[in-house]
C-alpha cells in the first residue's frame, strides 16, 4: 500500500515541472526536446555518444533496414536519435500506451521534421487485440487487471501490426516485461522473414508478473533457430559489444538486453 501511494504522489509531483523545449547534441547532432517530467528529462537530454539501442548497428548491414518498429517508445527521442544518426532512409512505426508520453512523442516528431519517415501510434503491444488495462499512475506501461485507478488502452498482437505496417526488418522490444508472452505468441510469424530484435529483457522480477523469465524468453527464441546475444555490460570500453549465448547458464535473472537474430 505504502508503495502504490508513493507512486500516486511521483505521479502527481510531475505535473508540476514545467513543460519546455531543450536544444541537446548527440552524435554531433542536434536534437530538440520537449520535457514536462524529470523522468522524461532524465531519459531525453542523454548526449551520451553511444546508447545501449545504438549498438545493434555493429552487428547488421544499416541498408538491409528499411521497416523499424519501436514498441514501447517512451517520448520518442530514442527511435528519433536512431533514425537521425543511423537510418535516415527508414521508416519507423512507433508504439506507446501512455497517452501523456504519446502526446510527448508526438510533438518530438514533429520538432525534429521526422514526420515523413516517422509514425506514432497511442496503442499497446500484447498477445491479444481489443482493449487492456495499464496502471494509471505509471510513467511506464505496465498492464493491470484491476480497473479501478487503471486506464483503458486499444492492445493489438504483433500479427495485426504487421498486416497493417509492414513486416520489418529490425524491431525494439522495451514493453516492461511483456516482452515474453508477446513474442511467444507470435514467434511463429516473426521467424518467417529475416529481422533483428533488441529486447529490453526485463528480469524475472518484472516477468514474473506475465508468466515468463528470462531464461523463458532465451528458450523461447533459440527453440525457433534465433542466434542469441547479450549486450556487453562494458560496451562502452570493450571492442565486443556483444556476446553470443551459448546456454541458459549465461542468461542473468535480473534486466539485459538481448539481440536475436534469426
Amino acid at each position: 500500500m505504502l508503495k502504490k501511494i508513493k507512486k500516486i504522489i511521483f505521479f502527481f509531483l510531475q505535473f508540476f515541472v514545467k513543460k519546455k523545449i531543450s536544444t541537446t547534441f548527440q552524435n554531433g547532432i542536434e536534437f530538440k526536446v520537449e520535457t514536462r517530467d524529470k523522468l522524461g528529462e532524465s531519459w531525453n537530454l542523454i548526449n551520451e555518444y553511444d546508447l545501449s539501442e545504438f549498438q545493434v548497428f555493429t552487428k547488421l548491414n544499416k541498408n538491409d533496414v528499411k521497416i523499424v518498429h519501436y514498441y514501447g517508445c517512451h517520448q520518442s527521442m530514442i527511435p528519433i536519435k536512431i533514425h537521425k544518426i543511423f537510418l535516415p532512409d527508414s521508416k519507423f512505426y512507433c508504439f506507446e500506451a501512455i497517452d501523456r508520453n504519446y502526446q510527448i512523442g508526438l510533438n518530438n516528431i514533429k520538432l525534429n521534421n521526422c514526420e515523413n519517415k516517422m509514425q506514432i501510434f497511442n496503442e499497446a503491444i500484447s498477445d491479444k487485440n481489443g482493449y487492456e488495462y495499464f496502471d494509471f499512475f505509471s510513467l511506464n506501461s505496465f498492464r493491470t487487471k484491476k480497473k479501478l485507478l487503471s486506464k483503458k488502452i486499444k492492445s493489438s498482437r504483433l500479427e495485426n501490426i504487421f498486416e497493417r505496417y509492414g513486416r520489418p526488418d529490425l524491431i525494439y522490444f522495451d514493453i516492461e516485461g511483456l516482452e515474453g508472452v508477446v513474442i511467444e505468441d507470435s514467434i511463429k510469424i516473426l521467424k518467417a522473414w529475416k529481422n533483428y530484435l533488441f529486447i529490453e529483457s526485463h528480469g524475472d522480477e518484472t516477468m514474473k508478473n506475465y508468466g515468463f523469465t528470462n531464461i523463458l524468453l532465451y528458450k523461447l527464441l533459440k527453440k525457433h533457430n534465433y542466434s542469441l546475444y547479450k549486450l556487453n555490460q562494458n560496451y562502452k570500453s570493450d571492442n565486443e559489444k556483444f556476446i553470443k549465448i551459448e546456454n541458459e547458464n549465461e542468461i542473468p535473472t535480473n534486466r539485459y538486453y538481448l539481440l536475436a537474430v534469426n
